[in-house]
């Protein structure tokens, strides 16, 4: 009402086209937004400043599918390179594509919607500024012409023809065929070992794992005595010392040093007369001297006949053969003793044995364990009165020398295939060897069985 009482000409002033109204409500939107980031700008708070901002989850998230899209393609580059190889050889290509086809689609995380961005359009051109009145309409552009062809080479002169092949070389005339070189002799086969059963062998396992039988009752702790029943490893020599027989020992550090040979530079004829039997006295041999096991009279027998002179060790050491003869009471025998020795020799540290030689002047192969009079009989040498459950002779100790080392050896078999006076030598086995100590751990029980 103002502006039509002014007059018609500020109305008409007034009055602005649509283009006009439009700009003015653009200018309003601008204004408002305005003033809305002021707002945020003095209220931190309100505006959500601690959160990430927007174009922060955005980056994130383009990172991220960057990362997802190098990996689809290293991974559909393998997957080109195995389809390939299965048109090639499908019958080797097990592996289900369409399950990795499947997988390959689950590798893509599109964007939730309120993250994506639309796409950027280009911008709209601007107007054309307004024309005068009274000129006439522009004329449409004329369409860009083609360029022009480019100018048609001239033909090429044809090929010269090819030159004809050279002729054919003779072929150079054929070497002079060496003679033959004569056949190498076909080596020998080694003769069989450890084919056949070794039944001896089998005797010997059998007997030394029975509790009941003699030879587990021979570990007693006193000189020639049987272990005693019920009374555990005490009563038996594992757990007593080599030189002072009072004092405890455990009997695994027994085992263990028999087996490291800590006591083999010992002199095995403690006991005897005069200087051989002192305690650091050694004896000594005109040669090697190996050492010799074997029922008492075949050892002096086989002494005497190798040139010995003398009495029972004498006449082996006068002969260069080692033999085991303990007898006195500082360093008692008993079969603790007797086992270190046997491994001593099984090694090579006898006190002048010159190597690992053992001879049996009784072949193993002739000895009978099923009722021989001289197993587990008062039969040989012994200390005390061995009638009875109460001590042991030696023929029972040549009897348990042969099965310790058919227990502790390889080369058991060759052992019961020796022939009287033949030198062998012992591969010992050290897992045999533990084998064996639990076998010999178990105290004897019950009442003794014949073999």
């Amino acid at each position: 009402r103002a502006l039509a009482a002014e007059g018609p000409p500020l109305v008409e002033a007034t009055r602005m086209d649509s283009r006009t109204q439009a700009e003015v409500q653009h200018a309003r939107r601008l204004a408002r937004n305005v003033k809305a980031i002021r707002l945020r700008e003095e209220q931190p708070e309100a505006s959500g400043e601690g959160r990430p901002p927007l174009p922060s989850l955005l980056e994130a998230r383009r990172a991220r599918s960057a990362a997802r899209g190098f990996l689809l393609l290293s991974v559909g580059l393998s997957l080109v390179s195995l389809l390939m190889a299965a048109e090639e050889t499908p019958a080797r290509f097990p592996f289900p594509l369409d399950a990795i086809g499947r997988r390959l689609e689950s590798l893509f995380d599109p964007l939730p919607p309120e993250l994506r961005i639309p796409p950027s359009s280009p911008p709209a051109p601007p107007l054309p500024p307004p024309r005068p009145p009274g000129l006439p309409p522009p004329s449409p552009p004329t369409p860009p012409q083609p360029p022009p062809a480019p100018p048609t080479p001239p033909p090429s002169p044809p090929p010269p023809p090819p030159r004809p092949p050279p002729p054919p070389r003779p072929p150079p005339p054929p070497l002079p065929s060496p003679p033959p070189s004569p056949l190498p002799p076909s080596p020998r086969n080694p003769p069989p070992r450890y084919r056949t059963p070794c039944e001896k062998c089998d005797q010997c396992q059998g007997l030394l794992a029975d509790p009941r039988f003699i030879f587990r009752r021979m570990w007693g702790s006193q000189a020639w005595r049987q272990w005693k029943i019920g009374t555990g490893l005490a009563g038996s020599c594992f757990e007593w010392q080599r030189d002072s027989p009072g004092t405890w020992q455990s009997a695994q550090a027994y085992f263990m040093d028999t087996l490291l040979g800590k006591h083999c530079q010992t002199n095995w004829y403690e006991g005897n007369g005069g200087d051989l039997g002192r305690q650091d006295h050694f004896p000594t041999f005109e040669g090697p001297a190996p050492a010799l096991l074997g029922f008492d009279e075949a050892i002096d027998h086989y002494c005497h006949a190798a040139g010995g002179h003398g009495g029972h060790a004498r006449a082996c050491i006068s002969a260069s053969l080692n033999i085991l003869s303990l007898y006195g009471t500082r360093l008692p025998y008993n079969i603790c003793r007797n086992f270190e020795w046997q491994v001593c020799a099984a090694k090579g540290l006898v006190p002048g044995q010159g190597g690992k030689g053992i001879i049996f002047s009784k072949a193993p192969k002739d000895l009978e364990f099923e009722g021989s009079p001289r197993l587990g009989q008062c039969s040989g040498y012994s200390q005390v009165d061995c009638v009875g459950e109460d001590g042991y002779a030696t023929d029972s100790i040549f009897f348990l020398e042969v099965c310790l080392f058919s227990a502790i050896c390889s080369n058991r078999q060759d052992l019961f295939r020796l022939r009287s006076g033949d030198e062998w030598e012992c591969d010992l086995d050290e897992g045999a060897y533990w084998d064996l100590i639990e076998k010999l751990r178990t105290p004897p029980v019950g009442a003794w069985q014949r073999p």
